[in-house]
């Protein structure tokens, strides 16, 4: 039985979160620089009209990671100020299927 390859993400939304969860573990590897530029790429999804709360909390989940591994590198504290500016607004709940 051969095996297909995962498709990739559609919507914004999906893709958004696949962002997000391929920064989380580029910070996990060490690589905090590569984390930020990915992460950024989802500023869209995170300054919408209504921002889904799972975006919101990855984004979170990701900064707070990066301040604890590397406290004291320039770019994750410019980075945690715009995550803390960006989801310190109003999100809706998501059922987890789609947007």
């Amino acid at each position: 039985m051969a095996t297909r390859p995962c498709p990739a993400p559609t919507g914004p939304t999906r893709l958004a979160i696949a962002r997000l969860d391929l920064a989380i573990a580029h910070c996990a590897l060490g690589d905090p620089d590569e984390a930020v530029n990915i992460a950024r790429q989802t500023r869209q999804a995170l300054t919408a009209y209504r921002p889904v709360e799972s975006i919101r909390t990855r984004a979170r989940h990701l900064e707070r990671n990066l301040r604890l591994r590397y406290p004291t590198l320039p770019l994750i504290t410019d980075f945690a100020e715009e995550v803390d500016a960006l989801t310190n607004t109003p999100a809706r709940a998501t059922t987890g299927h789609g947007t």
